[in-house]
């Protein structure tokens, strides 16, 4: 069988069997390992394409690819990245090869009408109605009065405010704190005119 390499493997372990030889030196060794077996060759070109052509050794690649003569192997894999050759399905072929197509459109389909939901919505656009109780060109105090004046009678201001106070000093037990109170109570019962009444 011809050899197209000069390489060969100087001192291979005592674990290792010698398949085949050239000049007196291992150039194909095989090493047992649980069920099967590891074979380390020299050369590689007994497995290229002109050797198929030129040399054919089929005896030695019937018993590379364990073909024992009673059962042929169940697969074998040619594992070539080392010289380029190799596939990178993208998402696409995935898609194709385990049928997702429909999956897809599906998946464009929502996408396409959330796109249009956000961009146009199904309900018409709201009118801003003549008499708005939106009032612009006024500060944050402006504001607060036009808001009490919306939600609380003016005659009824004061004492909403210290019934307001009254709830927030309620785990103020103190004496000082109950005077304060009582002093504040005897003057909102006095008649005196509201400040939002003007």
């Amino acid at each position: 069988m011809p050899w197209h390499t000069a390489l060969y493997f100087k001192s291979p372990i005592p674990a290792l069997r010698v398949i085949y030889q050239v000049d007196g030196q291992p150039v194909l060794l095989e090493r047992k390992f649980g069920r099967g077996s590891f074979v380390f060759s020299s050369d590689s070109y007994l497995f290229s394409n002109e050797a198929m052509r030129a040399d054919r050794a089929p005896r030695l690649l019937a018993w590379l690819i364990g073909d024992t003569g009673s059962l042929p192997p169940a697969s074998i894999i040619f594992e070539e990245t080392h010289l380029g050759v190799q596939e990178n399905p993208g998402i696409a072929a995935l898609a194709r090869k385990y049928g997702l197509q429909g999956f897809a459109a599906a998946l464009l389909a929502l996408a396409s009408l959330y796109i249009w939901q956000s961009g146009a919505p199904f309900l018409p656009p709201r009118r801003e109605e003549a008499g708005s109780d939106i009032v612009a060109g006024q500060d944050s105090a402006s504001g607060f009065v036009s808001l009490l004046r919306r939600g609380i009678a003016p005659p009824r201001l004061l004492a909403a405010c210290l019934e307001q106070w009254k709830k927030s000093f309620a785990h103020r037990p103190e004496k000082k704190m109950q005077a304060t109170l009582a002093r504040i109570e005897a003057a909102a019962a006095a008649p005196t005119p509201s400040p939002l009444t003007e």
